[in-house]
């Protein structure tokens, strides 16, 4: 799990790169940070999608790509893997808590 300063660096990086302007206090309404790997198959065809979603205490939620600045910072910061395991047999989906308002 994260801290709450590590929580306050996410949100801000978050509003400057998505909304232009500073994060304020919108760090309190984060309810939880969770790094997800998605998995499709379609035919002999396997997708993995990674991404890290941002969820608020009033139920919206925000999904951070893994092409972006903020998920290769959230990755580094939690010691998650910067590149999927294409290649390196079937990936697994999974859900990683990063962090969980009290």
């Amino acid at each position: 799990m994260i801290t709450q300063d590590e929580v306050k660096q996410i949100s801000s990086r978050w509003c400057a790169e998505n909304m232009g302007m500073s994060a304020d206090n919108s760090w309190e309404e984060i309810s939880s940070i969770v790094y997800c790997t998605e998995v499709f198959k379609c035919d002999d065809t396997v997708i993995a999608v990674r991404h890290i979603d941002i969820e608020y205490s009033f139920g919206e939620y925000y999904e951070v790509g893994e092409d972006t600045d903020l998920f290769s910072f959230i990755c580094t910061l939690c010691n998650l893997p910067l590149s999927s395991s294409a290649g390196k047999g079937m990936p697994e989906e999974q859900e990683i808590v990063i962090y969980q308002a009290e």
